[in-house]
């Protein structure tokens, strides 16, 4: 047992950084970032919804959102991958 029982005892990285929230992260990441905050079924950096309507919106360039609740990201992620001028998010 180590005389500091609150730090970790490996080398920094953005995985141990998730992993101090271990349980508690909702969204699943996108596998190609190779981080795994979570393996359950919410994948809302790749969520359909979102997809569904940038296309009927004619795509998120430059366009103003207003994104209420963010819960983890995952949607401001996407409508940054999409292109979005500005972004503000209201929790």
């Amino acid at each position: 047992m180590s005389e500091f029982p609150q730090f970790f005892g490996v080398s920094p990285s953005q995985q141990n950084a998730l992993d101090l929230f271990k349980g508690e992260w909702s969204t699943r990441l996108p596998d190609a970032c190779g981080l795994v905050a979570s393996t359950g079924p919410m994948r809302g950096c790749e969520d359909y919804r979102i997809e569904w309507f940038e296309r009927i919106v004619g795509g998120f360039t430059g366009k103003r959102v207003l994104e209420l609740g963010p819960l983890e990201g995952g949607h401001s992620y996407m409508l940054e991958k999409g292109g979005v001028g500005s972004h503000c998010n209201r929790s």
